[in-house]
């Protein structure tokens, strides 16, 4: 089996995924399901005017901003986790030839 620093992106992704517990897992449910609940709210909210309400494509309009937002989102923190796990957010390092030719 290959080495934790040669696994590919997806199966370190999996494997955290693995380890989350089972509150982890309760409140990404609870997110999501206050995220469906404020959808429904807004789209809900007009009163019978026509202008008041959302509309049946100002509905799908905002589902897929918020699905766009989130799955931009979850790109980000997925790079910011995969650029720390690699190294690329450690210090760098300076060797001791360099140090000796600055003084």
């Amino acid at each position: 089996m290959a080495e934790h620093g040669e696994k590919r992106p997806r199966e370190t992704l999996l494997e955290d995924f693995r380890q989350l517990s089972v509150g982890a897992w309760m409140a990404i449910a609870v997110l999501i399901g206050l995220l469906l609940m404020a959808i429904v709210g807004v789209s809900l909210s007009g009163t019978d005017d026509l202008a008041a309400g959302v509309s049946g494509p100002g509905t799908v309009a905002m589902i897929l901003g918020v699905l766009f937002t989130i799955a931009i989102g979850a790109g980000l923190m997925g790079l910011i986790f995969y650029s720390s796990r690699r190294g690329y957010d450690d210090a760098p390092k300076v060797e001791s030839s360099e140090v000796a030719r600055k003084d």
